[in-house]
Protein backbone atom coordinates (compact mmCIF):
# COMPACT_ATOMS: atom_id res chain seq x y z
CA UNK A 1 0.00 0.00 0.00
CA UNK A 2 1.66 3.56 -1.48
CA UNK A 3 0.82 6.62 0.76
CA UNK A 4 1.54 9.59 0.29
CA UNK A 5 4.15 12.14 2.39
CA UNK A 6 1.33 14.05 3.63
CA UNK A 7 -0.98 10.68 4.96
CA UNK A 8 2.46 9.58 6.41
CA UNK A 9 3.28 13.17 8.38
CA UNK A 10 -0.72 13.48 9.19
CA UNK A 11 -0.69 9.64 10.69
CA UNK A 12 2.31 10.34 12.66
CA UNK A 13 0.78 13.84 13.96
CA UNK A 14 -2.20 11.96 15.09
CA UNK A 15 0.02 9.10 16.84
CA UNK A 16 1.78 11.93 18.64
CA UNK A 17 -1.22 13.88 19.80
CA UNK A 18 -2.75 10.54 20.96
CA UNK A 19 0.83 9.77 23.61
CA UNK A 20 0.01 13.55 24.74
CA UNK A 21 -3.31 13.17 25.22
CA UNK A 22 -2.89 9.83 27.36
CA UNK A 23 0.18 11.31 29.31
CA UNK A 24 -1.59 14.26 30.16
CA UNK A 25 -5.14 12.07 31.35
CA UNK A 26 -2.45 10.51 33.48
CA UNK A 27 -0.18 13.34 34.78
CA UNK A 28 -1.10 16.87 34.59
CA UNK A 29 -4.92 17.04 33.24
CA UNK A 30 -5.86 14.44 36.06
CA UNK A 31 -8.52 15.60 38.71
CA UNK A 32 -8.25 14.28 42.20
CA UNK A 33 -11.18 11.57 42.91
CA UNK A 34 -13.17 12.46 45.63
CA UNK A 35 -15.32 9.93 46.97
CA UNK A 36 -18.93 10.04 47.37
CA UNK A 37 -20.85 8.15 50.06
CA UNK A 38 -24.13 8.20 51.53
CA UNK A 39 -24.30 10.64 53.58
CA UNK A 40 -22.99 13.58 51.44
CA UNK A 41 -25.48 12.23 48.30
CA UNK A 42 -28.24 12.87 50.70
CA UNK A 43 -26.96 16.60 52.24
CA UNK A 44 -25.88 17.60 48.92
CA UNK A 45 -28.40 20.04 46.97
CA UNK A 46 -27.15 19.25 43.67
CA UNK A 47 -28.65 15.86 43.31
CA UNK A 48 -32.74 16.13 42.49
CA UNK A 49 -35.34 14.31 44.48
CA UNK A 50 -36.85 11.32 42.85
CA UNK A 51 -40.25 10.86 43.71
CA UNK A 52 -42.03 7.70 43.17
CA UNK A 53 -45.62 7.92 41.59
CA UNK A 54 -48.56 6.90 44.32
CA UNK A 55 -49.93 3.59 43.32
CA UNK A 56 -53.82 3.64 43.73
Amino acid sequence: MNTSPFQKFMRILLGLLMVLAGIGHLTFQREEFHEKNLTSLLKNDEYPQIRMPQVN
